[in-house]
């Protein structure tokens, strides 16, 4: 399969055909109930504006590549993302999310979620409010909820059923942990400067990935506002 720009495709289509697939794509493609559609919530305007997502099919996490992979993530949070002040990366297990996500902003006391490597629901404002040190040494989030530490509403990507699967920039939640078995994985990329930060570090992790897995194939989620119009539309023009 061959995932290209659609302007690009669109070229080689004959005229009466382009229409029909012009009229599907404005129908369908962009229809906030098509589950590999992410809606963006306006509020999050002044918090953290700038979100683009792909989805990763057929990757091979067998073996020590799921370790490369994470390592592969920590290295560019790191660097190119700057400590996750420039952007931020999440990834999640596909079949581990009821579809569709929507990146939205959430109340920290009205909400919860199960953090990586946690057993059990946290409250938002608990997680981000400053432990005891002993605490400390059992939350990885506690490298960078400065990020958002003292805001009552928070950037969050919410399942369809409900389940915070990514509190950014700073966590990803248990239930859609990746594994050596993963083969699909949900990519989001956030920022609070820019959609070319964004893009910038998506590219970065989908060129490094082929790498580890050669045979992967990209897949365009569909970014839209609250009125089904697309936003932050994320394109990858190599992808074979």
């Amino acid at each position: 399969d061959d995932y290209r720009n659609f302007d690009d495709i669109m070229m080689y289509v004959p005229g009466p055909m382009r229409s029909e697939m012009e009229e599907w794509i404005e129908d369908e493609q962009f229809d906030p109930g098509y589950e590999m559609t992410v809606c963006v919530d306006g509020e999050l305007r002044e918090v953290r504006p700038y979100y683009v997502s792909c989805v990763m099919r057929k990757v091979d996490l067998t073996g020590d590549k799921c370790r490369k992979f994470i390592n592969l993530q920590t290295k560019l949070h790191s660097k190119e993302c700057k400590d996750r002040l420039l952007a931020a990366v999440a990834t999640h297990d596909l079949e581990k999310i009821t579809l569709p996500v929507r990146y939205c902003s959430r109340s920290t006391k009205d909400y919860e979620m199960t953090v990586l490597k946690e057993k059990s629901p946290v409250n938002l404002h608990s997680l981000l409010v400053e432990e005891d040190p002993a605490e400390k040494k059992r939350m990885a989030v506690d490298r960078y909820r400065h990020h958002i530490s003292g805001l009552s509403s928070v950037p969050v990507t919410e399942a369809a059923d409900g389940t915070i699967i990514t509190l950014h920039p700073v966590t990803n939640c248990e239930q859609t942990r990746i594994s050596s078995s993963t083969s699909n994985v949900l990519v989001e990329v956030t920022s609070s400067v820019s959609v070319d930060a964004c893009q910038r570090v998506i590219d970065c992790l989908i060129e490094r990935t082929f790498l580890i897995s050669p045979e992967m194939q990209v897949e365009q989620m569909r970014i839209i506002d609250n009125d089904g119009n697309p936003v932050n539309e994320f394109t990858y023009d190599l992808l074979t």
